[in-house]
């Protein structure tokens, strides 16, 4: 029994590191194994007892001001552990199955809520859901995308989905059909850290495929990773003269593009000067706002919308 923990405990780091990794145990790892196993089982019960949430963050289009889109973002409200990190539980969720019923949750609870503010009179409000490879592969995740809108009466046009760059390193193929399904039935589809992993930008040189691959047909949206952000200081920057390359692309392209990670006057007013259209130019960050409960969320589209 001792050492079968102690595996689970050297799995669960070696986990943590990503694939292709081994670790030997070592005594510090039993706690954060036991932490793991701790939070699986409560996240189990987290559904059903209501702890989980929704907090939202405004998408702002740069030439009015205005809010287009909110992002939902999943929080999960532990009545023991108090507030826990998205980065924990998210991966667990992955790891353990749970991310299928959760994430049908989130779409139906945040398509539920746009609804409320669309009947507000926030008429032309859209929400944005991030979406997991796992729930992808799902057969049923097109019909459940489906049902979300329809029961919650929502148009189609006002749900965007973004997707990682990662999920189509797993399966390019199956990730090109489902986009293709839900782009039928009129949703919206973002290509979410753009800049950072499958499609990564190698600063010594424009990765070529990353960049070709904006011409093809399933995205309607392109989403910046916070990592140009954090390091865009002038405009003599690489990452200044990356953004502004795929501006000008996506401009040509009819694509739409947000910035996140946007928390400074200066890192906005740099990007400003990198557009070639403002109606199609979007920002999100602290700068803004951050991630807000719903009530606090309505009050930021009554000033902003």
């Amino acid at each position: 029994d001792t050492l079968l923990k102690h595996a689970y405990s050297a799995l669960y780091c070696s986990k943590e590191q990503g694939k292709g990794q081994y670790k030997f145990y070592t005594t510090t790892m039993t706690s954060k194994a036991l932490k793991y196993l701790k939070l699986e089982k409560l996240l189990h019960q987290a559904l059903e007892n209501k702890e989980l949430l929704l907090y939202y963050q405004p998408q702002i289009n740069v030439e009015t001001g205005k809010v287009t889109t909110m992002e939902a973002l999943l929080r999960w409200q532990q009545p023991e552990l108090g507030m826990i990190s998205r980065d924990e539980f998210i991966p667990l969720a992955e790891d353990s199955g749970l991310i299928i019923p959760i994430g049908e949750w989130v779409l139906h609870t945040a398509c539920q809520q746009t609804k409320i503010w669309q009947e507000a009179g926030f008429d032309q409000l859209s929400i944005s859901v991030n979406i997991s490879y796992q729930q992808l592969a799902e057969p049923t995740f097109t019909q459940m995308v489906f049902n979300a809108l329809r029961q919650n009466n929502l148009a189609a046009k006002y749900l965007q989905l973004e997707i990682t760059e990662t999920s189509f390193s797993k399966n390019i193929n199956l990730v090109n059909n489902i986009i293709e399904d839900l782009q039928n039935i009129g949703v919206r589809i973002a290509l979410d850290n753009f800049g950072v992993g499958y499609f990564s930008l190698n600063y010594s040189s424009l990765n070529c495929l990353s960049l070709s691959y904006l011409k093809e047909p399933c995205f309607n949206i392109v989403k910046l990773d916070k990592c140009f952000m954090e390091n865009i200081a002038e405009k003599t920057s690489l990452e200044f003269a990356i953004i502004s390359i795929i501006m000008i692309l996506a401009n040509q392209l009819d694509l739409t593009i947000i910035c996140e990670g946007v928390e400074t006057q200066k890192q906005l007013d740099i990007l400003l000067s990198t557009l070639p259209n403002m109606q199609k130019f979007h920002v999100q960050g602290y700068f803004f706002s951050k991630p807000l409960c719903v009530k606090n969320a309505t009050n930021f589209l009554h000033n902003h919308y």
